[in-house]
């Protein structure tokens, strides 16, 4: 009963909450810190709620590490201030945003987009739906060896969404489109320590994005 180890004796850089994990995170106080559970092999590092958000940026030069050699970005019920408009992503290194090729495949559309370099970002998904059709996108994208200085930064991703014709409303409940796609930074291996999300009009209305360390 003298030895006993319970949580008011272990250094925890932060405040337990019910269901998380004790989880190992050198550069924390006490090198520990509870985490929400994510199945085992993912580690929950950031969540960000857009809420008419011109841009939402996930990650930083603390949270996306050589920890991990595969991240995870989750995206869920995204919607856009204007209807029918398209969620783009891009890297961050360094503080500055990086160009991509890119090559993607809409599924169920008409739109098909051959590999480009393009000075803006990555079209995840075009045509997404407004707030009168909440949770239209949702979606993962795949971020392999992002902090490597030696390699060209690989993404993946795929999704699925309401399609709406700009400035128009979607009649058709049933309609759905995936979109699936991979890209790489354009002409440079630097580390990359972020990702940048965006809307091409109008603001991201409302969804959740949440940051994963895969193990």
């Amino acid at each position: 009963a003298n030895n006993v180890v319970d949580e008011a004796n272990l250094k925890v850089s932060n405040g337990p909450t019910n269901g998380y994990a004790l989880t190992a995170q050198s550069g924390n106080t006490g090198g520990l810190t509870w985490a929400e559970a994510g199945g085992g092999a993912y580690n929950l590092l950031q969540t960000v709620t857009a809420s008419n958000a011109s841009t939402v940026t996930l990650g930083n030069s603390s949270l996306i590490t050589s920890t991990y050699k595969y991240y995870e970005v989750h995206f869920l019920n995204i919607t856009g201030s204007s209807p029918g408009r398209d969620l783009h992503a891009r890297g961050v290194a360094g503080g500055n945003v990086i160009n991509y090729t890119y090559s993607q495949r809409i599924f169920d559309g008409v739109k098909s987009t051959n590999p480009d370099i393009q000075n803006y970002s990555m079209e995840l998904a075009y045509g997404v739906e407004r707030g009168s059709y909440a949770g239209s996108l949702s979606g993962i994208i795949r971020i392999f060896d992002p902090t490597s200085t030696g390699t060209i930064k690989t993404w993946t991703w795929h999704c699925s969404m309401r399609p709406c014709p700009p400035g128009g409303t979607q009649n058709n409940p049933y309609e759905i489109y995936t979109s699936s796609g991979g890209a790489q930074f354009y002409g440079n291996t630097n580390a990359m320590n972020g990702i940048l999300f965006s809307s091409s009009v109008g603001n991201i209305q409302s969804g959740t994005f949440k940051l994963y360390g895969v193990s």
